[in-house]
């Protein structure tokens, strides 16, 4: 499970376009997900073995519990990541 958009790094004029979730933290208290996304050039630099050129850390603060809505907590960060702004129209690959 992974997401495709083509971004530019942090102001460095390199574009990536492959994101997967390396981690994530949920606070069930706070309703909260911190999520953190590598960043790799594409999905071939990703199968090759190669890091993440990046890593981007993203807090969505209308995680409940309720919104797995049936789902497992990897697909909600997916679909929450899907909802914010600069990932507007990433597909999932």
């Amino acid at each position: 499970m992974a997401l495709e958009k083509e971004i530019e790094v942090r102001d460095t004029g390199v574009k990536a376009d492959y994101l997967r979730i390396e981690d994530i933290q949920f606070s069930k208290v706070h309703n909260e997900l911190r999520i953190n996304i590598g960043i790799y050039l594409s999905k071939v630099h990703k199968d090759s073995g190669k890091s993440p050129i990046d890593v981007l850390s993203v807090l969505v603060t209308d995680a409940s519990t309720a919104s797995l809505n049936g789902s497992n907590i990897l697909e909600m960060a997916y679909n929450k990541i899907k909802e914010l702004p600069e990932f507007a129209g990433a597909l999932d690959v």
